[in-house]
Formats: C-alpha cells, structure tokens, sequence
C-alpha cells in the first residue's frame, strides 16, 4: 500500500504571514444556530504551504489557472537532506540551539544553497522531474524567527536544477530565496519551475524518491495560491 505524508501547515485566525502580505482571518460567518457553518476566509495567496505561479514574479506570466495541473504534481521527485550539510551549516554563533523556538541544534541560519550545495545530489537527481530541498526550517513556523535568515537558493542552484529538467521544486522556507528574493524566483518561474513554498513535515519522509503534489486553488488569473502538499511513497 502506498504512504501518503500530508506536508502542509495547518492555518486558522491568525496564522503566519509573510511580512508585507495580508493577515490570516478564519472566523464564523454563519453558526449551527443557523442551521449549518459557514467559515470566512481572509488571506494572501501566499499563505501557508503555496504554490508560486509565474504571474507571481513576471509581468504576464502565467497564473495558475493558466498553468495544467500536471505542472503541480512531481512523479519522480528526489528528497535532498541538506539539514546537515556542512555547506549549509551556520556559525557556532548564529545557530539556535535545541529548545529554542523548538528549533533543533543543526538547523542553518541564512545557508547559502548554491549549485556546489546541490553537486552532490546530481546522480540522484538524474531522471527526476521535481526535488524537495530539506533543511528543517518548517520546525520554526510559527516562531518569531521563521520568515528571516532562512536558507536561500541563489541563481546559480536554479540554473542547475534546470539543467537537471527539474519542473518543480519545495522548500521548507517561506520562500525559495531571501538573499536574492527577486532574482531566484525570476529565474526559477522564468523557466518554467513551480515553486512550492513552506512545505512542512518533510522528517516524515521515509524513502528517497516520492511522488509529490500541491495543487493550488483554482483562482482565476492569480499569482499563487495556498495548497494542500503531500508526499506519496510507493511500494
């Protein structure tokens, strides 16, 4: 039987937001007083576990109910563990130590994922259509730090994972790039990359190949939408 791992945050009133977007609002719009609940929804499309479509980034780009929704689903995607890598790895005097935040000792602090970062998973990549980048980040959702000096992809680490034929990629982070926010994510949609951002539970990931899905919210015309993210692990 297949292993299905949900990698999604859950979300309720007052969520996290990345600065600058919308606040997360879920209230009651209609009780069982009335006979029947109805919830209300207030939130970015860049909420939570997402999707980034290329309107995200690029002038007439496409949106995601432009794009198929087989551009949502990696049949063959590769879990790279970079939680401990040693190019990931930040100074004694940067990283948090175990409790605080509930974050563990070997999460890196604004790691610099470049294409030498990615070089050693190039044989496992081979043959792949998707890759999801592991670095812990998503135990610190919801704590005070998550949304900076998070680890970030650089130019170069999307360039290579173009010339690998990846067509999608996740990220624990909240997005796939601070260091080079702009540049990375022109770069990745530019060439036709989905991004799926905040991916949470990746430690729940057993095996080293897994068909991943993060099918969007079919919002017309729009930049991105949250997603319910899931791993499949075959026989």
């Amino acid at each position: 039987m297949p292993r299905i791992i949900d990698l999604s945050h859950s979300l309720d009133d007052g969520s996290p937001s990345y600065p600058g977007d919308p606040p997360v609002r879920i209230r009651d719009w209609q009780r069982y007083e009335h006979g029947y609940l109805v919830s209300q929804l207030e939130l970015g499309t860049h909420t939570g576990t997402h999707v980034d479509a290329p309107a995200h980034r690029i002038v007439g780009g496409r949106s995601v109910t432009d794009m198929d929704v087989g551009a949502f689903i990696g049949f063959r995607v590769y879990v790279a563990d970079l939680a401990a890598s040693a190019d990931l790895a930040a100074p004694a005097d940067k990283r948090m130590g175990a409790g605080d935040d509930g974050a563990s000792s070997d999460l890196a602090a604004s790691a610099d994922i470049n294409a030498r970062s990615l070089a050693p998973f190039e044989r496992a990549l081979e043959g792949c259509d998707g890759i999801l980048i592991k670095t812990g980040w998503s135990s610190r959702w919801g704590g005070a730090g998550v949304f900076t000096g998070y680890p970030s992809l650089g130019e170069d680490a999307a360039e290579f994972l173009c010339r690998m034929g990846i067509r999608i990629i996740g990220v624990e982070s909240p997005s796939v790039s601070e260091a080079s926010h702009l540049e990375t994510h022109a770069a990745l949609l530019g060439r036709g990359i989905t991004i799926v951002e905040s991916v949470a539970c990746m430690d729940g990931i057993r095996a080293a190949y897994v068909e991943f899905h993060a099918v969007p919210l079919k919002l017309l015309g729009r930049d991105g939408s949250p997603a319910r993210a899931y791993a499949i692990e075959r026989d």
